[in-house]
């Protein structure tokens, strides 16, 4: 499960996240699961987020945008997804939350 409130991020600031997984309030062994993460603007393409896992076996990962990417973003609001695969191949997505970008 991922928790997240609305994400206000200035134009040209880094953009940096803390994905954890977790079972029941307790830390998820991600351990050989991939993650992928992107933002979407309306009906664009979505934008790939650099997404790796700073700590497979307490389920934490980490998400990010350098400075020079989030000036390329459009002012308004995105959606952030983060897909987990599991090693057997069965992808789990989470709930989508907005990230509000703004000049």
């Amino acid at each position: 499960v991922i928790t997240m409130a609305i994400i206000k991020l200035r134009k040209g600031d880094d953009f940096a996240l803390r994905a954890t997984f977790t079972s029941e309030g307790l830390p998820y062994d991600m351990s050989g699961w991939e993650i992928e993460s992107s933002l979407r603007y309306a009906n664009c393409t979505p934008t790939p987020l650099t997404t790796a896992w700073t700590d497979q076996p307490t389920g934490i990962a980490g998400i990010s945008l350098t400075e020079v990417e989030t000036m390329l973003l459009t002012v308004g609001e995105y959606e952030l997804q983060i897909r987990a695969t599991s090693p057997e191949g069965v992808s789990t997505s989470t709930a989508p939350s907005t990230v509000r970008v703004r000049d």
